[in-house]
């Protein structure tokens, strides 16, 4: 069975987070226990994956942080610098069985960074807001949200009121990315209107819904409409009419370069890619419609008859009963996408058959394309496929959790056991939890570290490098970042009825809930900005990364990896 970690559609989702206190196999006569204080017995390797971080010298002290034999997690200081990482259990001896004179005071490591708010006031929030429309451009100086108030409705922009409509369409207002712009859909008498900048579109029987969407670069919109009953395509104004158009397209490429819609004609369904129509086919699939990260390939799935067919830049692949969606590598070079025959799956990755399968799961390629990860059915069990080698086998796995490291050395996912889940990294298990947050676990930039959270006795905890940071009662769901130069981890967490930024532990100023559409701008420097609502009103909240003397405190990654 697959496991879906958290429902996708809510807006503060908690996250399971790994408790600290983990079953060991220590000594025979009393295990090792995070909190502990162990010796080394001799020189040892402390490691971070299949990387020596440091070499410590005999008799060292160190705080163990968590236990998974024949390894320990561990911190130390050296020359005033805090350091976390892996060592064998046979290297080392607890405190308490070493000899008197030998025995020494550890501190707690302090965190390596801290939070420090700033509030700005917008201003009281106006009677009849729309909560749930509020949102932000991604550096916070731009506030839009929907006003209803005795049968009408409008947009107010930093505080001016837009014009009056019957409605405004759920979800709406949108900033383009860049922040400069704004589109919403609104309702006057029996038709709709696409208010892109200011400027009202023609009146449409129907617009879909989710639109517009602006492209990555800001400088494209589109939606698809009803006019006079024909499906219609719109394109920085430009009208093209069908008898039906692909639900959620059209769509722009990552770079915001290329556009791509499915559309129907005398009954038959072809794709518009940059404005060309492709072949007529029985049946496109929404889902599969997509563009490779660098925007310079298009691939899609269709039928014809009762063979299913991939279609990567105009070239058609070889029908088969079943095709599933097609997955890029970073750079475009290479191709894949699930096929099946029968009862049998099996991948095709750059035009050639794998092994099949009973069924294939999530499918990732490491960033430079040279890896392969995917998870695969047999006899009812799931297990990862690395680079061609099959792991250990589970009863489920989290969806969206397969994830190579930045530098393509590591790789991490949640799999399913009995009634629980579990982060897997490096091919070494950690605690099982009730439920993992979808979009953990999660690699530090530089690749050393790495977060995530689980739900244990009702509390969510964060968990970083394997060590518990933090516990409360919600965790949101996209929150989970690496702050700073990659020192601290921090989220949007609960309490109660109220919501703060945290990091590690500690809260910052709390909130009602933050609006939706940025927060973490510039989360990977050393300070971000959010928007936030308390008792009605609305704030802009700087907060600025604050370094404690150390930026490399805290680097468990983990013993070595499975290659």
């Amino acid at each position: 069975m697959r496991y879906s970690p958290v429902n996708r559609k809510t807006q503060l989702v908690a996250v399971a987070v790994l408790a600290l206190a983990v079953s060991s196999r220590g000594s025979a006569q009393q295990p090792l226990r995070p909190g502990d204080q162990v010796r080394t017995t001799q020189e040892a390797e402390l490691k971070a994956g299949q990387e020596t971080l440091h070499v410590v010298r005999p008799g060292t002290v160190l705080a163990v942080q968590q236990v998974q034999a024949p390894w320990v997690a561990v911190t130390l200081t050296e020359d005033g610098r805090p350091l976390s990482g892996w060592i064998q259990q046979r290297q080392v001896v607890r405190v308490e069985q070493a000899a008197s004179d030998e025995r020494v005071s550890v501190r707690p490591t302090p965190p390596a960074v801290r939070l420090q708010s700033e509030e700005t006031s917008l201003g009281k929030a106006p009677e009849g807001i729309v909560w749930s429309s509020c949102t932000a451009n991604a550096d916070g100086t731009r506030v839009a949200y929907a006003v209803r108030r005795d049968g009408r409705w409008w947009i107010t922009l930093n505080g001016a009121e837009g014009p009056k409509y019957d409605e405004i369409a759920a979800g709406h207002p949108r900033f383009s990315p860049d922040g400069k712009r704004l589109a919403y859909t609104a309702r006057r008498a029996d038709r709709w209107l696409a208010i892109i900048d200011g400027r009202e579109s023609a009146p449409f029987e129907k617009i879909g819904a989710d639109f517009p969407v602006f492209s990555a670069d800001s400088g494209h919109v589109a939606y698809s409409a009803v006019r006079d009953g024909a499906a219609t395509v719109v394109i920085d104004n430009e009208e093209r009419r069908y008898e039906d158009v692909l639900p959620g397209t059209p769509r722009f490429s990552p770079d915001g370069k290329r556009s791509a819609y499915g559309a129907m004609r005398d009954g038959k369904w072809f794709a518009v890619v940059d404005g060309v129509e492709g072949e007529a086919y029985d049946e496109l699939r929404q889902r599969d419609l997509v563009f490779s990260p660098d925007g310079s390939r298009v691939a899609y799935v269709a039928r014809r008859g009762r063979q299913w067919h991939v279609v990567v830049d105009g070239s058609v692949a070889e029908g088969c009963d079943w095709a599933g969606y097609p997955t890029f590598s970073r750079d475009g070079r290479r191709w894949c996408y699930e096929a099946g025959r029968g009862q049998k799956r099996w991948l095709v990755v750059d035009g050639a058959e794998w092994k099949p399968h009973e069924a294939i799961g999530d499918f990732v390629f490491s960033p430079d394309g040279s890896r392969t990860a995917y998870w695969a059915e047999d006899g009812g069990r799931w297990r990862v496929v690395l680079d061609g080698r099959e792991q250990t086998p589970y009863d489920g796995y989290g969806e969206a959790s397969l994830t190579f490291s930045p530098d393509g050395r590591r790789v991490t996912y949640v799999a399913v056991r009995g009634q629980g889940a579990l982060a897997v990294i490096d091919g070494r298990e950690d605690p099982l939890y009730e439920r993992m947050l979808e979009s953990t676990p999660i690699f530090s930039p530089d690749s050393r570290r790495i977060a995530y959270a689980g739900l244990r006795d009702g509390k969510w905890r964060l968990v970083v490098d394997g060590a518990e940071r933090g516990t409360y009662d919600l965790i949101g769901e996209q929150t989970v970042r690496f702050v700073g130069d990659g020192s601290g981890v921090a989220c949007l967490a609960g309490f109660g009825n109220r919501v703060a930024i945290a990091l590690e532990g500690s809260f910052g100023n709390d909130y009602n809930f933050f609006v939706r559409g940025n927060l973490w701008s510039k989360a990977d420097q050393d300070w971000f900005r959010t928007v936030a609502v308390r008792n009605g009103e609305l704030f802009r909240v700087d907060v600025r990364i604050i370094s404690n003397g150390s930026h490399s405190a805290n680097r468990l990654s983990g013993p070595a990896p499975v290659r």
